[in-house]
Formats: structure tokens, sequence, C-alpha cells
């Protein structure tokens, strides 16, 4: 019995040595702070940092593009035949170019009459004088085509048609005589289109008689209905030649054909 105890108290003091051992152990070991969660600050701390080795090879990667780019554009400057004579960046801009004034658009000009034609008459509107410019009725003939057109009206109208005074016409086209009514005109030169030779139309750009005979009767109608003549006995007169239009192909004229 008295073994027992003994051998039970010696246990006791050899667990109570080892307990002190492992305290003494532990007392040498510094203490360890709790684990808390990482801050933002601590996580961009904690990203991966390239090798030194990768950062000066993207940094000699950067100037060598700053490099080729400079080379480019000295290169570009010294070629005016490239488009840009100067060493300003294209993307700078220039605020006084930017910031011009839009000119405005010019204004269309009055068309002239041939010297020897009446002025324009002042109750037609800048409108209606445009419009008729643009579609040829204010346009007389060039030179050699009038001429022959002039030429075969005397030869094969007037004859069987004295609606004139040809010698006081004639004069007037030459300058030396009174001016010559534009109805009147266009219509002399439409009736000569009927007997002219085709080889001077077609000089003039006329692919056929009949197309030439067309364009020059609407310069004439046109200006009959925008009342472009207002004196009696040219009307007349200029109505009659008018007649060298067939009925048949006004119709086609006022149907579009």
């Amino acid at each position: 019995m008295d073994d027992n105890q003994t051998n039970v108290s010696a246990s006791h003091s050899h667990v109570s040595h080892r307990t002190l051992e492992s305290q003494d152990t532990m007392d040498g070991v510094p203490s360890v702070a709790p684990l808390r969660p990482l801050s933002e600050s601590g996580r961009r701390s904690e990203e991966h940092v390239p090798h030194s080795l990768y950062q000066n090879h993207n940094h000699q990667s950067s100037l060598s593009l700053h490099e080729s780019i400079r080379r480019a554009s000295s290169t570009i400057s010294s070629f005016p035949i490239l488009g840009r004579c100067h060493s300003q960046s294209p993307h700078v801009i220039d605020s006084h170019n930017f910031f011009a004034p839009i000119a405005a658009p010019p204004e269309p000009q009055i068309p002239t009459l041939p010297h020897f034609i009446k002025p324009l008459p002042q109750r037609i509107g800048l409108d209606e004088i445009f419009y008729l410019d643009r579609k040829g009725a204010l346009t007389v003939p060039d030179l050699p085509l009038r001429n022959e057109l002039l030429r075969s009206y005397a030869e094969y109208v007037h004859p069987f048609m004295p609606l004139l005074d040809l010698l006081d016409f004639l004069e007037a086209v030459e300058g030396d005589g009174n001016l010559v009514s534009l109805l009147l005109f266009q219509c002399v030169m439409f009736a000569g289109t009927a007997f002219v030779d085709l080889r001077h139309l077609k000089n003039a750009g006329y692919a056929s008689r009949r197309e030439a005979r067309k364009q020059f009767f609407q310069k004439t109608r046109l200006l009959y209905d925008f009342d472009f003549e207002v004196d009696r006995v040219s009307l007349i007169q200029s109505l009659l030649l008018m007649t060298y239009w067939p009925a048949s192909q006004s119709r086609e004229l006022q149907n579009g054909r």
C-alpha cells in the first residue's frame, strides 16, 4: 500500500516537472498576434511584382516605340509629297483655321445677253431669269452655227414667209442697227434648224436634227410662256415662226417625250 502511494507521488512529480519545462520553452517563443483580414492596401502591397529583368525590358520597349514614332515623324516632315511640310503633330488643331468663319456661297450671277439683244425686262423676277438661263432659253448659238442658221433662214424660210425686214434684222445682229427681241431671234434660229446642213448641227453637239429642233423650240416656248416679250409685232412674228414645229410633235413635247 505504501509502495503504491509512493509510485503515484513520483508520477505526479514527473508530470509537474515536464509541465514546467514546456512552459519555460514556450516562454522563449515570441507571441504571435491573431490573424486579421487583409485591408485593400495590404492586398495591393502583396500583389505580384514582376522581376526587374522584365521591368527593364518593358522600359526599353517603350523607349524603342517612342524612338520609332520620332523617326517616322521626322521622315514625313522631310518629304512634302507626303502631305505635311511642318513638324506640327497631326493631332494638334489649329484654332485659327478650325474656328475660321465659313464663307457664304457665291450668289448666282445674272446672265448677260449678246450685244444685239434687248436687255432683260425688269418685270421678270430673278428666279424666273435663273430658271430660263438653266433651261438655255437665254443662250444663243455660237458664232459658226448662228451664221449658218441665219443663212438657212434667209434662203429657205424668208422667201416663203417674209415676216420681218431681213436687212434691218441682219444689221441689228451685226451691231449696226436697233436691238432685236430675244424671243424673235430664238424663233429665227429655230426656223433655220429645219434646213441647215446636218453636219453643222452635229458639230455643235446635237445628235440629230430632231433633237436640235426640239431644244430650239423649247427655248422659244419658254420665253413665250413667261411673257418675255410684250411687243405685239414681235409676238406675232414669233408665233408664226413657231408654226414650223408640227402640232403632233407639240403634243409629244407636252407629254414629256
